[in-house]
């Protein structure tokens, strides 16, 4: 369901209470006016009320909706309906449009941190997120491909596969699920003006229910969120309890966003098996970088054709810990995709020159093409660690270093 369907559906579910001296009469004319409404003239605009608005199909219940809003907060009736129009669908389209966020936080207890988003304005989901704690010595850098918690007293780096914060983070969704699902939880939600000492007069969103409680500040003139806060909550854990400050659109600094490991930092990988095992990979003593990158992928690819599950857990120290299941089904999805089999014994990839990324010290980094079974092509760089065991030179497969990316289409 989109979210404008969402909020339609969370407003028309409010439970109407007006007071005693509204009778039917008055109900009648709100609905009216309410639904035979037109966009607000500037003396209007300049009068600074708010008032919810949903689709014409809900137009009565929405307006009745509206009486109760007014009634929690005072407004004078006969002045909302002249009055600028506010939806929550108006912040979650604007917050969707900001290219980067800065947000100030403070946690349950009382530390404070910062958070650093760059959301994906094609898929809405974030491409980059770094929060930094100074009091704990911790900025955790998330991307779509590998995260990195960074101690700088400690000068510890811990690499880990994948992206360790995504939804949890999105802005937009924030204050859409905010007015979501009240009803079926048993909260309420009210939307009015308030009065601030920081930020002025802003558009105030209040949930409450047994279990928690959470208000969100909303610019009206921007319609950009300004400030988050959990009031209360039964089981309040490790998460921020307010974000008490957003700035959008700041240009993230170039260290955190293209974060690189010091070179003399400890490097602690996780969750890419024990690429410093002696006893996998192959002995390479005799040849050059080049030429072992272009053996180790060339066996490895020839395995994966094949399904030599045996061989690929030689040559990859992360799929030890896979049973035959796993491995066979992470197999089959990159083979479907990736590498043409309409050719048995030719296989449909090409491994280029092997580089370094200061961003990831586990290993030199390999582009390959790969083909699929309709011709299209793909690349990706697939990460190659040498060791030196014993006298040998060898090297093993880490993993792939982002996703990979098609050429032609």
């Amino acid at each position: 369901m989109k979210p404008k369907h969402e909020i339609t559906k969370a407003i028309s579910q409010f439970e109407v209470k007006g007071p005693p001296r509204l009778d039917e009469r008055v109900r009648r004319h709100v609905c009216e006016a309410f639904s035979e409404s037109v966009p607000a003239s500037a003396a209007q605009v300049r009068a600074r009320r708010w008032r919810l608005i949903a689709s014409s199909r809900v137009a009565q219940v929405a307006a009745a909706a509206v009486i109760t809003v007014t009634t929690l907060f005072g407004l004078r009736l006969w002045n909302l309906l002249g009055a600028e129009v506010y939806a929550v669908g108006q912040t979650v389209e604007a917050m969707r449009k900001i290219e980067t966020a800065h947000v100030f936080c403070t946690d349950w207890e009382g530390r404070k941190s910062e958070i650093w988003i760059q959301p994906n304005p094609a898929t809405g989901t974030n491409d980059f997120i770094c929060v930094t704690e100074t009091e704990r010595d911790y900025a955790m850098i998330s991307t779509p491909h590998v995260s990195y918690y960074y101690y700088p007293g400690r000068n510890v780096v811990r690499i880990v596969r994948g992206q360790l914060i995504t939804s949890d983070l999105d802005l937009a969704r924030t204050i859409e699920s905010l007015t979501q699902d009240a009803h079926r939880q048993g909260d309420t939600v009210e939307i009015g003006r308030k009065v601030t000492d920081r930020h002025g007069e802003v558009i105030a969103i209040h949930r409450a229910g047994p279990a928690s409680e959470f208000e969100a500040w909303i610019d009206p003139k921007t319609k950009l969120l300004l400030s988050f806060e959990c009031v209360r909550s039964s089981n309040p854990g490790q998460f921020t309890k307010s974000w008490d400050e957003i700035r959008y659109n700041e240009p993230i600094p170039e260290r955190l966003l293209h974060f690189q490991c010091p070179d003399d930092a400890e490097i602690k990988p996780e969750g890419w098996g024990d690429i410093d095992d002696p006893n996998l990979g192959i002995d390479v003593t005799s040849m050059s970088d080049e030429q072992a990158c272009r053996e180790v992928l060339t066996r490895l690819f020839d395995a994966i054709n094949t399904s030599n599950l045996d061989q690929i857990r030689q040559l990859v120290p992360m799929a030890r810990g896979w049973d035959d299941a796993q491995l066979a089904g992470a197999i089959w999805e990159s083979a479907s995709r990736l590498w043409d089999d309409r050719t048995p014994g030719v296989p449909a990839y090409e491994v280029g020159a092997p580089y370094r990324d200061r961003a990831c010290p586990l290993g030199v980094h390999v582009p390959c093409t790969l083909a699929d079974h309709s011709g299209r092509q793909f690349k990706v760089a697939v990460i190659v660690r040498f060791r030196q065991a014993d006298g040998r030179r060898t090297c093993v497969v880490v993993s792939t270093w982002g996703k990979a990316t098609p050429l032609n289409r």
